[in-house]
């Protein structure tokens, strides 16, 4: 709502509108009270629709103003606000939580091993630059020797941990991580103190890495 320039319509300064002599009392005292009926009459008519309003508005938008109070009230330079990371934030595929890069990684058995890949779990955390995998590998190899696995379809730009200890499930066997060959991101190594003939190894671990250059599709 606009409100209008006030001014009186007329002024004690003009001799005509407020002659200096009036013998009529009533003249007198209309005279003396005009200007204030019109001041009173521009307050109750203008200022006072206007102000009503915008005390109406401000109102009918205290839900509104007391959630930004709120939002602005949690912001804390340097620190976490208790309750600001729910479940939410936390799920699969959010920006603090782990993705599920399974598919994207393809494991091959190196030459001259015999292994197969019965079952894969890869998983990626940006924030922290850890991969944690889950693999059930079937397995055949002669005592003492051992059987590659090359990992491609996703690799980290920087492996920067190439060798892990890794825990298999199977006594006598143990597993690790190296570099890649042959163009390949990563070798995983099984070695068995004890022949293994279509064995079940599981294996599970993690490494620091710093993501894939270009992740897969």
């Amino acid at each position: 709502m606009s409100i209008e320039q006030f001014s009186f319509s007329k002024t004690w300064r003009d001799a005509e509108a407020f002659p200096t002599y009036e013998p009529d009392e009533a003249r007198v005292r209309e005279d003396l009270q005009c200007l204030h009926d019109e001041l009173a009459a521009y307050v109750n008519t203008q200022l006072r629709p206007a102000v009503n309003d915008a005390a109406a508005a401000v109102q009918s938008h205290g839900a509104d103003i007391s959630a930004l109070e709120a939002a602005v009230a949690g912001v804390t330079l340097g620190q976490i606000p208790d309750g600001s990371l729910t479940d939410t934030k936390l799920a699969p595929g959010a920006a603090a939580g782990w993705e599920d890069v399974s598919s994207a990684i393809t494991l091959t058995p190196a030459a001259g091993s015999a292994v197969e890949v019965s079952a894969k779990h890869y998983f990626y955390s940006r924030p922290l630059g850890i991969m944690v995998f889950l693999l059930q590998l079937w397995c055949t190899t002669e005592a003492g020797d051992v059987c590659n696995v090359e990992q491609d379809g996703y690799p980290p730009v920087e492996l920067l941990l190439p060798s892990v200890p890794l825990n298999t499930h199977l006594s006598g066997c143990s597993a690790c991580l190296r570099n890649g060959i042959s163009g390949h991101a990563l070798r995983l190594r099984i070695s068995s103190e004890e022949a293994l003939e279509g064995a079940t190894v599981c294996v599970s671990g993690w490494y620091f890495c710093n993501g894939p250059e270009v992740e897969s599709a």
